[in-house]
């Protein structure tokens, strides 16, 4: 008897703001009002807010902005921000597929690189991802340790 691997749609789509909260409060921010979630840029007009659905789960978000990126004056920067997959649904390319629709956006909006301050869990996932890590790690209040990293940006054709 054989058995084949059941295949789950994983499907990409524009969210607003707001619907971004849920799993910004739940996953990264618990200790923290979901206010806290709510993060300066989101309304901005170039800002975009993508979410992640495994099969009929909401499994990820990411959201991406506008803002130059320290060290990196001069350059199209734009900010990585809350990139995050449920635990259960990690290591299916759920986070990747996140990133690279974010990276397309910016790209296509002619960043010259993105930019995002990464938990010290997450390094080896934005390395795998083409970033690299920026000087020593920061401490982000109520938060914790991050690392700068960037990921410079080919133009897009």
């Amino acid at each position: 008897m054989s058995h084949s691997k059941e295949t789950v749609p994983l499907t990409i789509t524009t969210l607003c703001a707001e619907a971004t909260l849920p799993l910004r409060h739940q996953l990264l921010r618990p200790h923290q009002g979901i206010e806290q979630c709510r993060y300066p840029g989101d309304e901005e007009a170039q800002t975009r807010h993508f979410g992640a659905r495994y099969g009929e789960q909401e499994a990820g978000i990411v959201s991406i902005y506008h803002v130059p990126c320290p060290n990196f004056s001069g350059q199209q920067g734009w900010q990585l921000r809350a990139l995050t997959t449920l635990p259960e649904l990690r290591q299916r390319g759920i986070g990747r597929s996140l990133l690279e629709t974010a990276v397309t956006y910016a790209q296509a909006q002619g960043a010259d690189l993105v930019w995002c301050n990464a938990r010290i869990a997450a390094l080896d996932f934005y390395q795998h991802n083409g970033f690299i890590t920026m000087g020593e790690p920061i401490e982000i209040t109520d938060i914790g340790p991050h690392y700068l990293m960037v990921r410079q940006i080919e133009p897009s054709q």
